[in-house]
This record gives structure tokens, C-alpha cells and sequence, in this order.
């Protein structure tokens, strides 16, 4: 009863409401798992094959995901997202172990190709199998997707809270003991989460679903399926090439740039850690309120959010790296603004972005071809990723991070003019 009040689904039918609870359950334990050591994950690149070659590394494991991620999508609608899902995290217990051992440029190409997979079986899988449940499982319950909304702020909230237990616990690992021990440690994890994954991502009405999954011909029309729904109409192009945009944006962002500034300005590991932890544990409040706000907010303002948290992001931080350059030391002022600016943009207007993104999608994508249309965005953003890394890296070690930031932030205003492109074209009528 408390899950159910935190996340506002009081009202949802029984099976939507298990449903709901089931994909919180696993969307927190997916990113407790995937953030073990995401603060000092390029650090640990970095380090043995420095800047240049973490970006190529980088555009290598975007290739073979490229290459993967729209037949890997096409085949969750076919067999099911719940067995790519947990074939993904399979070969994840393999990346992590190689990460472990990686020590030179070769050893981290085999890692990137390893990689590559991983993140091909896993991208959009567990989204398009709730959004597809979802929309089977509800009626008129929740006709304008506002309790979806809701539901989906307050994950959000639910994944921040244990998202900041996995920097202190993977913080506190890698300073008492090493990295490796967490990259170790992250390949028993994902073996657990695999099965976890097995038993709980069931379909809704799952024999009509088998039924459909029958023959080879059906994966074949889904798989067209995918490629079909972006050309298909000015809506659905511009608004998927809006969102790959924005999501190569803070690719970059969280690939190269993020966490050497979180470094630059700590000095440790073990600080970065703890303030990531703390603008985590900031944002839960401020999550809360931004939930019931999202409600009140129409579905075509996500392009206006976006475009603000884009801006508001990336001036910031080309600001402070050009007055307040880091220094890979403890640095108090460095760290609160870097803080004020997390807050602001990622707790406030992005996550309402995001919300918005979600609502949009749910009833704009259908959900035949939804796991291939989920993983086609990927697809999209490993095609412009793959040459911005190397020259994003290349920026930073010969003109520093604040010049570096000039790229993801004309690539997520791109972002924002394709999407504001798409509900200009998108019939009145099926706007929320």
C-alpha cells in the first residue's frame, strides 16, 4: 500500500498496478548495479590509455552497438523483452570482468566490442516492455498518461536514492580496496539481476503475444516495422532525431566529461563519490515536488524544457571551467557550483523534460514495434556519437574541458529544434 501511494497508482487497474511495482523494483536495482562505478569508470580509462584513445575506445563499443541495437530491439518484440534483457546482463558479467584486467589500448578494444553487445541487448528493452504492458494492462483509467507520468517522476526519485547508496558503496570499495574489486564485484551483481529480470518481466495477456511471435515472418515484419514508423510521417522523424540528439548530447557529457570534472574538483575517488551521493540525496525532495508538477504541464512543452536544461546546463559549466578551472584537487566553490548547476538542470528541468519525452511516447510509438523503435534511437545516437567522441576527446586534451563542452551543446540544440519540428508537424488532435 505505501509503494502504491508513493507512486500515485491508487486508481490503476490490478494488473497495471503489479505492473508498475515490478518495473520500479527493476528499474532501481538496474541502476544501483550500473552506477557501482560510473564516477571513476573514464577516469579508470583514462588513466592507462589517456583522453584520444578513451574516445576512439568509446566510438568502437558505440559501432558495435550501432550494428547490433536495431535487430537486438527488433528481437525483444519478437521472443520477449525479458530473455534480451537478461542475455544482455549475462554478457555484461564478461564486460565487467575484462574491465577488471583491462591494461592496455587492445585489451580495451575487446572490452569495447564485449560492451558493445551488452548495451545493444539492454537499450530501450525495459522501457518498451513496461510501456508496452502498460498500455495493455490500463483502459480509461489513465487516458492522458498524467498517473503514468507521475508514476515515472516518482521511479525517478526511487532510482536516486539508490543510485547514491552505489557511489558510496562503490566509492567506498574502490578507496579501501581498488577499482577492479568494484568492476568484480558489478559482474556477480548483474548475474543476480539477469535472473531477476527472468522472473518478473512476464507480458500482460502473454498468450495473444506468444501467438503473434509464432513465425520467422513476424520478426521480419517487425523488424521493418521499426524503420518504417521513422519515415513514416515528418512527427515521428523529427521527434526520434530529437530525442538521439539530445541523448548524444549528455552521451558525451557522461563518457567523457562529467566525471573528470567531478574529479577535477575532488581530488579523489572517494570525494567524488560522497558528492555525488550528496547532489543525489538533494535532489529526492525536489524530485517530489517535480512530480506534481509535471502533472499540471501539457505533453507538447517537452521541446521548451529541454531547449532550458540544455542551455542552462552547458553555458554553466562552460562558465565555470573557463573562470574556476579544476584542478584535480579539493576545490569547495568548484564542487557547490557544480552542485547548483546538477540541481537546477537535472532535478528540475530536465526530469520534467524526460516525464514529458515519456508521456509522448507511450501512445506515439505502437507497441508491435516498440522495442525495435526503443532501440532505434540508440541506434541513431551510436551513428553521431561515433565521430563526436574521438573529436570531443581531441578538443579536451589540447583546449580543455570548457572547449569540449561546445560540442553536446550545439548537438542538444539540434535536439531541441528537431523536436519542437515534430509538434509543429503532429496533428491538434493528438496532442495531450
Amino acid at each position: 500500500m505505501v509503494v502504491t501511494q508513493f507512486l500515485g497508482i491508487q486508481s490503476l487497474p490490478d494488473v497495471a498496478n503489479k505492473l508498475f511495482k515490478k518495473f520500479a523494483l527493476l528499474s532501481v536495482v538496474r541502476y544501483f548495479l550500473g552506477n557501482l562505478s560510473s564516477t571513476f569508470f573514464i577516469l579508470y580509462a583514462v588513466d592507462r590509455i589517456g583522453f584520444e584513445l578513451a574516445g576512439i575506445v568509446l566510438s568502437i563499443q558505440l559501432l558495435v552497438q550501432l550494428i547490433l541495437d536495431y535487430p537486438s530491439g527488433s528481437l525483444g518484440d519478437y521472443i520477449g523483452q525479458k530473455w534480451v534483457m537478461a542475455i544482455s546482463f549475462f554478457i555484461s558479467t564478461i564486460f565487467f570482468y575484462l574491465l577488471s584486467i583491462a591494461t592496455s589500448f587492445d585489451m580495451f578494444v575487446v572490452l569495447a566490442i564485449v560492451g558493445g553487445i551488452a548495451d545493444a541487448q539492454s537499450s530501450g528493452t525495459l522501457e518498451s516492455w513496461f510501456d508496452s504492458n502498460y498500455q495493455r494492462s490500463v483502459n480509461s483509467e489513465d487516458s492522458e498518461r498524467k498517473i503514468y507520468g507521475f508514476g515515472l517522476s516518482r521511479i525517478s526519485t526511487l532510482t536516486r536514492i539508490f543510485m547514491a547508496l552505489a557511489f558510496i558503496i562503490g566509492g567506498y570499495v574502490a578507496t579501501t580496496y581498488n577499482r577492479e574489486s568494484v568492476f568484480l564485484l558489478q559482474a556477480i551483481l548483474c548475474i543476480i539481476f539477469a535472473i531477476l529480470a527472468l522472473l518478473l518481466m512476464n507480458d500482460v495477456y502473454s498468450e495473444k503475444i506468444e501467438e503473434q511471435r509464432k513465425s520467422l515472418t513476424q520478426y521480419f515484419s517487425v523488424f521493418i516495422g521499426g524503420i518504417k514508423f521513422l519515415i513514416e510521417s515528418k512527427t515521428s522523424f523529427f521527434f526520434l532525431l530529437g530525442i538521439a540528439l539530445i541523448n548524444v548530447c549528455f552521451t558525451i557529457w557522461w563518457q567523457l566529461l562529467l566525471f573528470p570534472i567531478y574529479f577535477g574538483y575532488s581530488g579523489s575517488d572517494s570525494i567524488a563519490s560522497i558528492f555525488r551521493t550528496i547532489i543525489f540525496f538533494i535532489g529526492i525532495p525536489i524530485g517530489f515536488y517535480m512530480a506534481k508538477v509535471s502533472i499540471k504541464i501539457a505533453t507538447e512543452k517537452v521541446s521548451t524544457f529541454y531547449l532550458l536544461g540544455i542551455i542552462f546546463y552547458n553555458l554553466s559549466f562552460i562558465t565555470l571551467l573557463t573562470l574556476l578551472p579544476p584542478e584535480d584537487s579539493l576545490n569547495i566553490a568548484g564542487l557547490t557550483i557544480t552542485a547548483i548547476i546538477l540541481t537546477v538542470a537535472n532535478t528540475g528541468l530536465l526530469d520534467i523534460a524526460g516525464t514529458l519525452q515519456g508521456r509522448t511516447m507511450v501512445d506515439l510509438v505502437p507497441s508491435e514495434n516498440r522495442n525495435s523503435v526503443y532501440s532505434l534511437i540508440p541506434s541513431l545516437v551510436s551513428i553521431l556519437g561515433i565521430p563526436l567522441l574521438p573529436i570531443t576527446g581531441s578538443l579536451i586534451k589540447n583546449w580543455g574541458l570548457n572547449v569540449g563542452i561546445i560540442v553536446p551543446f550545439l548537438v542538444g540544440l539540434l535536439g531541441t529544434l528537431f523536436m519542437i519540428l515534430s509538434f509543429y508537424f503532429r496533428p491538434k488532435k493528438t496532442l495531450n
